[in-house]
């Protein structure tokens, strides 16, 4: 049996007529060792166009006496085997296909009650493209050793283990040149293809797969002209080199252990650090035997914004020296209902280099303080709210370390203790609680400036509603029947001021005297 491929053909139908069942369609040099029909009739019909022929056929038929307890042997598909040879009723018959080819149909033939198959003999074709997972295999072309057909546009994609190559070895190859040819390449780019082959040389052994994704592809384009028979390949995988170990940027932690081809490492900064560059880089290995990219970078940059429970805020460049005119603002933010609390765990600054903390989302809250120096050592700051700012102010002359910041977060369950005012104390003490108040009174002889109740807000800020009132020796006043009392001068005990005339009033209860002392530092009356 031997047609010219694709285009003369023979038909073979099980039943007497045009339209009876197909029991195959043949061309080339590809034939079933032999078929049988179910009736007393089979239809035969061989087309040929009007340029190339070749030998043709010669076909031996005989009549078989059906069998009445069993069914006919079906046969073997060509380029495959058969598994079973049992074909009483009931009796199950799988194939497979030698390396390179697809069976059309994978399920069982089964001995059906009336003595014939259930299915139709099935076949082993080498198809156009495919997707192949194996440490080895064989990549045939469509219709393979027949010539391959026309217009063909096959992609195979080959995927082996991890950290290995593919070879690929030629055991056949012969296309027409240069219309029909051979693409292969291992990013899936065939614009930028590795090879491209085409005639009939037959191709020195090719190795691919190098880019660590465990793949390589190959695309066979074939015109409407002449073609032959094409191409037998087969491949294996091999060790790829791996790559060097990159290190570790400073200021930063790594998750990945191994550097094989295709592995990956995975790097994040310590807390108070920025990523600078990708977080992840993968090993091209092979003969490249390079990373995917550049290490990152862990910077310390001027100014962060921070949400959380807990972390770090860091000068620029830390621990590096800051630059000069510095102008860098950092903001944390936690959940609703809690505060801040604020440690330095490092802190220099040049005498003219500032940090101020404010109790807020903006420079327009609280301020908490303003430090230079080593001044936030050992000092602990908390916010009323859960939102805290800071403004790290640096100018043209010297730098230094800088500073690294903790903070955590706390409940806001109470106010901070509102402390006493100088000269002043406590007269009761309700508790910090949201709602609860503290009230202050003077020591004889000063006179308070302010609320004399606090009250603790309620909502989510743990503020006093007011600040806390001051104690001071004014410049003359009015005593109304007090028993007793003090009068001090303006301002005491501090210096008094220049160009002062205060007058004091002190009345006493009707029928009263008034004796007064006078004392180094104030009068006693």
């Amino acid at each position: 049996f031997r047609t010219e491929v694709n285009y003369d053909v023979l038909e073979v139908r099980d039943g007497r007529f045009p339209s009876s069942p197909l029991i195959g369609s043949y061309q080339g040099t590809q034939v079933p060792q032999f078929l049988i029909s179910t009736s007393n009739f089979l239809y035969l019909l061989f087309t040929t166009d009007k340029s190339h022929s070749d030998i043709g056929f010669r076909i031996r038929y005989e009549t078989l006496q059906l069998q009445s307890d069993h069914c006919v042997d079906p046969g073997i598909p060509v380029n495959g085997q058969r598994h079973g040879n049992d074909f009483y009723v009931g009796a199950l018959v799988t194939f497979s296909c030698d390396a390179g080819y697809t069976l059309s149909d994978a399920e069982p033939l089964e001995c059906e009650p009336n003595f014939q198959w259930s299915r139709p003999l099935p076949g082993c074709d080498a198809l156009c493209g495919g997707y192949i997972q194996g440490n080895t295999g064989t990549i045939l072309s469509p219709g393979f050793p027949d010539f391959y057909p026309h217009n063909l546009n096959c992609t195979w994609t080959i995927e082996t283990s991890h950290g290995k190559g593919v070879q690929f070895t030629f055991h056949t190859f012969h296309l027409e040149s240069p219309h029909d040819h051979l693409l292969v390449t291992e990013n899936g780019s065939f614009s930028q293809a590795l090879w491209r082959l085409t005639g009939s040389t037959l191709p020195p052994p090719l190795s691919a797969g190098l880019f660590g994704n465990y793949t390589a592809q190959i695309r066979f384009l074939s015109d409407f002209s002449v073609s032959y028979e094409g191409f037998n390949i087969t491949f294996s995988e091999y060790d790829l080199e791996p790559c060097e170990d990159p290190g570790i940027p400073p200021y930063s932690t790594r998750k990945g252990l191994q550097y094989g081809v295709g592995d990956a490492l995975i790097f994040s900064c310590f807390p108070g650090y920025r990523l600078e560059g990708p977080a992840r880089v993968v090993c091209l290995g092979g003969r490249r035997r390079v990373w995917s990219s550049p290490l990152p970078r862990c910077v310390a940059e001027c100014g962060s914004s921070v949400t959380g429970m807990q972390g770090v805020l860091l000068s620029p460049n830390y621990p590096g020296y800051y630059g000069n005119n510095h102008e860098c603002i950092y903001s944390i933010q936690t959940q609703p209902g809690k505060g801040l609390q604020l440690r330095a765990r490092d802190f220099r600054l040049e005498d003219d280099d500032v940090l101020k903390v404010f109790d807020g989302s903006s420079n327009k809250a609280r301020l908490l303080g303003v430090f230079t120096g080593n001044e936030l050592l050992d000092v602990t700051l908390n916010s009323t709210s859960s939102s805290m700012w800071l403004e790290f102010i640096s100018d043209s002359e010297n730098t230094s370390k800088g500073f690294e910041l903790h903070f955590t977060s706390f409940e806001l369950v109470k106010c901070e203790d509102p402390g006493v005012p100088q000269f002043g104390y406590k007269r009761e003490d309700k508790g910090h609680f949201a709602g609860s108040t503290v009230s202050y009174s003077c020591d004889p002889g000063y006179t308070i400036k302010g609320p004399e109740v606090l009250t603790c807000l309620r909502g989510e800020r743990r503020a006093w509603d007011s600040p806390l009132p001051l104690c001071v020796a004014e410049c003359g006043g009015t005593i109304k029947e007090e028993p007793a009392g003090r009068i001090l001068s303006p301002g005491y005990p501090a210096p008094y001021e220049h160009n002062l005339h205060c007058v004091w009033t002190i009345e006493a209860a009707p029928g009263s005297t008034i004796r007064c002392e006078q004392q180094p530092w104030f009068s006693f009356c």
